[in-house]
C-alpha cells in the first residue's frame, strides 16, 4: 500500500511539474483561443480569426511592419493552415520576433522560436537563383479546435512606394485589418479588388482598412483564380517631396515609363546575335515570317529563372539580351527581351508587355501597380498586311502582334488562352500604357472531327477517328503530346476513348504537328466489342457520338457561387456508322439547335443508304459569367449533354 501511495505521489508531482513546465501565450492569443466560431458549411477546414499587418512609413520610405495572426483549425485537411510564414527579399529586409504558440482545445500551451524556424528560398519552378526568401514557423499536426497564432516584425525598403493586402485566402476570415501610419503631408490610395469599395478609417496620417466575417469561397469547377476572387487591396503611397527614392507610381504612364528604365538598356545585340538573326530571317520574304522564325527560336531558350538584384529592380529587370543569347536560357522577362533585341536587327519594332499569366481577370486597370504582373511577354509593331487574332489594331504606339515567348506550344499569331482579353502594360517610356489583349473568336480554336465507324450485329464497333485541330485547341494537345512520353500519350488517349465506349482496343495512333500553320492532328483507329447493348435479344442500343469532346464543361448541381469562365471554342464532328444489314432503326434522337449569349449547338442525324450519319457544330466565345447568371450556362451546357449522348435503337429485321 505504502509503494502505491508513493507511486501516485511521484505521478501527481510529474504532473505538476509538467504543467509549470508549460509554455505561455499572449493576451491576445489566449483571448481569440477561447473565443466560438459561428456555424460553417462542412467544407471549412480552417477559419481565420485575426490577421493584421500595421506599417509604419519613415520619411524616406523605409518600413516597418508589425504581423499578428491566429487560425483555428476545423478539419484534418485545416492542419496545414497551422503554418506562420513571412516572404522577403534578401539584403533588403530584416525579420525580427518571430514567435508563434499553438493553443490546443485543452489550453495547453506550445510555444515556437527561432529553434522551430525554418528559411527557404521562395517556391517556384525553374528557378536557378532567387533573393525572394520565406521564414516559416509550422505546427505539424495540430489537433483539430487547437488555435495557431503568430506574430513578427518586418523591416525593409520597398522597390516601389506600394502594396498589396489581401483579406482572405479560401477560408472564412472573421476580422482582417491593414493599418498604416504615414509620414506628416504624405497621402494613402486603395484601391478595392473583388469587393465593394473599402474606405479607410482616418486618424491623423493612420490609415485603416478592415473586412469582418468574409465567408468560405468555394472551389468550383471553372472558377477564375483564387487572386480573382478573394478580397484585396492595392496601396499606393504619395510622398510630400520627392526625399524618398522610391518611384512615383500614379498613372500607367508613370509605371511605363519606369519600367522602361529597367528594360530599355538590357535589350542590346552583340555580333553573335546579329549573325543568328541574318541566318534565321535569310529564307524569309515577310515580316511575319521574320517574326515567326525569331519568335520559335526564342521559344525553344530553356526557361529558367535567375533572380538577383531585387532590391534594386531586379525582379522586373531582364538581363542583358547578349548574355540571354550566351546562354540559351532565362526566364519570361529574359526571353522576351531577347527576342526584342533580335527583333530590332531584322528592323522590326517591338516592346515589352507585362501581363498576368493563368487568369485574364486578374488584372484591373484601375491600380496603377506593377504588382499586378507575374509575365513578361512581347508586342510587335506590324502592318495592316498582318492580320491574326493576336493583333490589336489600336495602341498609344501603333498596331501590334502580341505573342509570348515563353509558351513552347503556341506559335505566332495566337496566345494562350488565359492571356487572350486580358489587361497588360505596354512598356513604351511615356508612349506606353494599358491595353486589353484581343481575344480570339471561336472559330480561329477549332477542331473538325471525323468519324467512320462499322456496328456489327453483336454490337461491336470498328472506327477510324480523324482530329484536324487549330488555335488553342492544337496547343493544348502540343502541349500535353510535348510533356508526355509516348507511352503516356497513349494512356492519355485510351481514357478520352474510354469515356464514351467503355472498353476498347486502340489499334492506330498517329500525330502530325504543323506548328507554323497552327495545327495538331491526330489520326486514330480503336475496337469497342461491346458498344451497342443488346437487348430482348432483337434491339441494339448505342450513341452516335461515339467519341466525345476533350473539354468538355463540368456541370455543377449545387447552387454557383463564383464566376464560371469559358474559353473559346468550335467544335464541329462529322460521324458516318455503318449500321448492321439485319437491323433497322427503331427510334432515331431529334434533331437539336439552340444559343444562348455565349454560345450555339446544333446537331441533326439521318439515314443514307445503310448508314447513319450524325452531326454536331458547337460555338463557344470567351467569356467569364457571373454567378447569378449560372443558370444559364448549366441549362445550355446540359442541352448539349442531353443531344450528345442521345441513344439510338435500332431494332432486328
Amino acid at each position: 500500500m505504502a509503494a502505491v501511495k508513493k507511486l501516485a505521489y511521484l505521478s501527481l508531482f510529474a504532473m505538476a511539474a509538467s504543467l509549470q513546465a508549460a509554455d505561455t501565450a499572449p493576451d491576445w492569443v489566449q483571448e481569440l483561443s477561447g473565443r466560438s466560431l459561428p456555424a460553417y458549411p462542412a467544407e471549412v477546414r480552417s477559419v481565420t480569426l485575426l490577421d493584421e499587418a500595421r506599417t509604419s512609413i519613415d520619411s524616406i520610405g523605409k518600413t516597418i511592419t508589425q504581423f499578428r495572426q491566429a487560425v483555428r483549425v476545423t478539419k484534418l485537411e485545416g492542419r496545414r493552415d497551422a503554418m506562420a510564414s513571412i516572404p522577403y527579399l534578401k539584403g533588403n529586409s530584416k525579420i525580427r520576433d518571430f514567435r508563434a504558440w499553438l493553443v490546443e482545445p485543452n489550453g495547453f500551451v506550445k510555444a515556437y522560436g527561432k529553434d522551430n524556424t525554418v528559411d527557404v528560398a521562395m517556391e517556384a519552378s525553374f528557378e536557378l537563383y532567387d533573393e525572394y526568401r520565406v521564414r516559416l514557423i509550422e505546427a505539424r499536426n495540430p489537433e483539430v479546435g487547437s488555435t495557431f497564432a503568430w506574430s513578427a516584425e518586418l523591416d525593409e525598403t520597398p522597390v516601389v512606394p506600394q502594396f498589396n493586402w489581401f483579406f482572405q485566402g479560401r477560408e472564412p476570415v472573421l476580422l482582417s485589418r491593414y493599418v498604416v501610419t504615414v509620414p506628416a503631408g504624405w497621402t494613402a490610395k486603395g484601391t478595392t479588388f473583388n469587393h465593394a469599395a473599402i474606405e479607410p478609417h482616418v486618424e491623423g496620417s493612420t490609415f485603416t482598412w478592415e473586412l469582418r466575417d468574409l465567408p468560405l469561397i468555394k472551389k468550383e469547377p471553372g472558377s477564375p483564380s483564387l487572386l480573382s476572387l478573394a478580397p484585396r487591396l492595392g496601396i499606393t503611397f504619395s510622398p510630400s517631396n520627392r526625399a524618398s527614392n522610391a518611384p512615383k507610381l500614379s498613372t500607367w504612364t508613370d509605371v511605363s515609363a519606369w519600367m522602361s528604365t529597367l528594360t530599355d538598356p538590357q535589350a542590346q545585340a552583340n555580333e553573335p546575335m546579329i549573325a543568328m538573326v541574318k541566318e534565321l530571317i535569310a529564307p524569309a520574304k515577310t515580316d511575319y515570317e521574320r517574326i515567326q522564325a525569331i519568335g520559335h527560336y526564342v521559344q525553344n531558350i530553356k526557361y529558367v529563372a535567375i533572380e538577383i538584384n531585387l532590391a534594386r529592380g531586379g525582379g522586373y529587370q531582364p538581363h542583358l539580351a547578349s548574355d540571354v543569347f550566351a546562354r540559351q536560357y532565362g526566364d519570361c522577362k529574359d526571353k522576351a527581351n531577347l527576342m526584342r533585341a533580335m527583333l530590332k536587327v531584322a528592323g522590326i519594332d517591338s516592346y515589352l508587355v507585362n501581363i498576368y499569366s493563368g487568369d485574364r481577370n486578374h488584372v484591373r486597370p484601375e491600380w496603377a501597380s506593377p504588382f499586378q504582373f507575374n509575365h513578361a511577354i512581347i508586342a510587335v509593331r506590324v502592318g495592316s498586311d498582318i492580320s491574326t487574332p493576336s493583333v490589336l489594331a489600336d495602341s498609344p504606339v501603333g498596331r501590334l502582334l502580341f505573342f509570348d515567348p515563353t509558351d513552347e506550344s503556341t506559335p505566332a499569331g495566337d496566345l494562350p488562352d488565359d492571356e487572350q482579353g486580358s489587361f497588360a502594360l505596354i512598356v513604351a517610356g511615356e508612349r506606353g500604357g494599358i491595353v486589353q489583349v484581343p481575344s480570339a473568336p471561336p472559330e480561329t480554336n477549332r477542331s473538325d472531327v471525323t468519324v467512320t465507324a462499322t456496328l456489327s450485329e453483336t454490337g461491336e464497333l470498328d472506327a477510324s477517328v480523324t482530329e484536324r485541330n487549330r488555335g488553342q485547341r492544337a496547343a493544348s494537345l502540343r502541349r500535353l503530346y510535348a510533356h508526355k512520353q509516348q507511352v503516356d500519350f497513349k494512356k492519355e488517349v485510351e481514357a478520352w476513348l474510354v469515356e464514351t465506349s467503355k472498353e476498347i482496343n486502340l489499334t492506330q495512333l498517329e500525330t502530325k504537328d504543323a506548328f507554323d500553320k497552327e495545327q495538331f492532328s491526330l489520326d486514330i483507329a480503336f475496337k469497342a466489342p461491346n458498344y451497342a447493348q443488346i437487348m430482348q435479344q432483337r434491339l441494339l442500343v448505342f450513341r452516335p457520338e461515339i467519341v466525345q469532346r476533350w473539354n468538355e464543361v463540368v456541370i455543377q448541381t449545387d447552387p454557383r457561387t463564383t464566376p464560371v469562365t469559358l474559353d473559346a471554342e468550335c467544335y464541329h464532328k462529322q460521324v458516318r456508322v455503318k449500321l448492321p444489314a439485319s437491323f433497322k432503326v427503331d427510334e432515331m434522337p431529334d434533331a437539336a439547335s439552340f444559343s444562348a449569349r455565349f454560345a450555339k449547338y446544333s446537331s441533326n442525324y439521318k439515314l443514307d443508304g445503310g448508314d447513319l450519319l450524325f452531326t454536331e457544330e458547337l460555338d463557344v466565345s470567351a467569356a467569364t459569367i457571373t454567378a447569378e447568371r449560372y443558370p444559364e450556362v448549366k441549362t445550355f451546357f446540359e442541352h448539349v449533354a442531353g443531344a450528345e449522348q442521345a441513344p439510338l435503337v435500332l431494332i432486328k429485321n
